[in-house]
């Protein structure tokens, strides 16, 4: 289990995880990964760098060299940001559509891309 809120990666086959929720959390919060028992490692879940929050994409790993593109799921860039000052990148959702979005970072020759989907 993986909580976006939080950062805290839990294998549920171990440990137990305790939270409060309220009318206002996000229910794209949680992600639960699926794993093969043997192949389960209480390790942070680095593959996952973009979540969604109250309306805003939040990039994390983000450094001064980070490059950043949004693509529709046509291919088309929507947006480019060249860099950011702080570890995490927000970018406001309000004018994106319903639909799947593909975010690529390129941090020092090194590129990851991962869909997240937007539902208004």
């Amino acid at each position: 289990l993986v909580d976006k809120l939080t950062g805290d990666f839990t294998n549920m086959l171990l440990d137990d995880y305790t939270f409060i929720a309220t009318t206002n959390d996000n229910p794209e919060r949680f992600v639960l990964k699926l794993y093969e028992y043997d192949s389960v490692e209480e390790t942070g879940d680095n593959n996952n760098y973009v979540y969604l929050n109250n309306n805003e994409l939040i990039i994390n790993n983000v450094t001064s060299n980070t490059f950043i593109q949004i693509f529709d799921i046509m291919g088309r860039e929507l947006m480019r940001v060249d860099s950011c000052a702080e570890n995490v990148a927000r970018i406001s959702t309000d004018n994106f559509e319903t639909g799947i979005y593909i975010v690529r970072m390129i941090d020092n020759g090194n590129v990851n891309a991962q869909k997240i989907v937007i539902h208004k």
